[in-house]
């Protein structure tokens, strides 16, 4: 868990009290957070800044990026549109690769694309 830095700088304030011999489940009970977090900020070897979260540079873009657009003209078209059908066409139209689930080319993956496409679709056509 990253911590808010607002939350860091409050725990940061339970270091008088961890070296006056308080346990990490007492310091955690009394802030509200889990005893592994309150270890992993007030130990004596914690960064001395806030936390950070890990960049997110060199991230693979999904392979279903690419033919979003594609799913979107279909689901307009028809909104009840199964994530199978989906896939299948993608396959057999775009030559959409079934590798692995990782890959981001399995059917679970353009099925996933539609579902939550077709659902803002059927939203915003309510809503129209």
């Amino acid at each position: 868990m990253i911590l808010p830095v607002e939350a860091w700088m409050d725990l940061r304030r339970y270091q008088p009290l961890r070296a006056a011999g308080a346990t990490w489940r007492e310091i955690a009970d009394e802030v509200g957070l889990d005893w592994r977090t309150v270890k992993r900020y007030l130990s004596t070897d914690a960064a001395a800044g806030p936390p950070t979260a890990p960049p997110r540079k060199g991230c693979v873009a999904r392979k279903v990026d690419a033919v979003a657009p594609v799913i979107d003209a279909w689901l307009a078209a028809d909104s009840r549109l199964k994530a199978s059908v989906i896939h299948e066409r993608l396959v057999a139209d775009h030559g959409f690769s079934l590798r692995s689930a990782v890959d981001g080319g399995s059917w679970d993956m353009s099925g996933r694309y539609g579902q939550v496409s077709g659902s803002c679709l059927a939203f915003h056509r309510g809503n129209a």
